[in-house]
Formats: structure tokens, C-alpha cells, sequence
């Protein structure tokens, strides 16, 4: 993965996505149907950190202005028993989830396991 970070609203970062995360299907697919200009949810993909993950994330929801966020988590290659699926996070635990997230995010960078807002 070339970029710790994908947004999927803009084309060449969409495109940049498509090549970089094949094999992480369930993010992938979103990248695909986003492309196709098929119905999906607007997100954005962190692969890794780097110094301005937080204020980046908190700013792409603050665009959007969602009442829930969808966080999906995946990975290469995705097989029992370890089930990655998506949950949904309501404004008032959005913060404590974010923070969640961040603390981990040093596993899903040692692990390659990108995840979706």
C-alpha cells in the first residue's frame, strides 16, 4: 500500500485505491462500485498512521455531518474464524470509537489491515 490514506471522493485517490488494496475485498468492492458510479457510501481508508490521521478522519466527518458512521475493518486474506465485518457508531460514542481506533492503530499497521469511515 503506497498511501496511508485514501479518500474515495476524489477520483485519482479512488483510482490510487483500486491498485493499491486489491485483495482487501471488502474495501476494494466500495472502491469498485464508487468507480462505476453504482450506489455506495462516501469514506475514506487509512492504511497506516501518520502524524495527521485524527485531524483528518474528524475532519471528513465533519464534512459529511453524519448522525452514525459505518467503521469496517479488513483483511488480506479474510477467513474464519476471525469475522470482519462493519459496525455503526452513533454521535455519542463516535469519539471514544475514534480514540479506540487510534490507540490501535499501530496493530493495523503492523497487521496491513486497512480500515474504511
Amino acid at each position: 500500500m503506497n498511501s496511508p490514506f485514501y479518500d474515495l471522493r476524489n477520483p485519482k485517490e479512488l483510482n490510487a485505491a483500486l491498485q493499491d488494496l486489491r485483495g482487501f475485498w471488502k474495501l476494494w468492492s466500495a472502491c469498485l462500485l464508487s468507480s462505476c458510479g453504482l450506489p455506495t457510501l462516501a469514506g475514506i481508508i487509512f492504511t497506516r498512521s501518520y502524524p495527521e490521521i485524527k485531524e483528518d478522519g474528524v475532519c471528513f466527518l465533519h464534512e459529511l455531518g453524519p448522525e452514525q458512521v459505518l467503521i469496517r475493518h479488513d483483511k488480506r486474506p479474510e477467513a474464519p474464524p476471525h469475522p470482519r465485518g462493519g459496525f455503526l457508531v452513533g454521535e455519542a460514542l463516535l469519539q471514544d470509537t475514534i480514540d479506540f481506533f487510534w490507540l490501535s492503530i499501530a496493530l493495523l499497521q503492523f497487521t496491513n489491515e486497512p480500515i474504511l469511515f
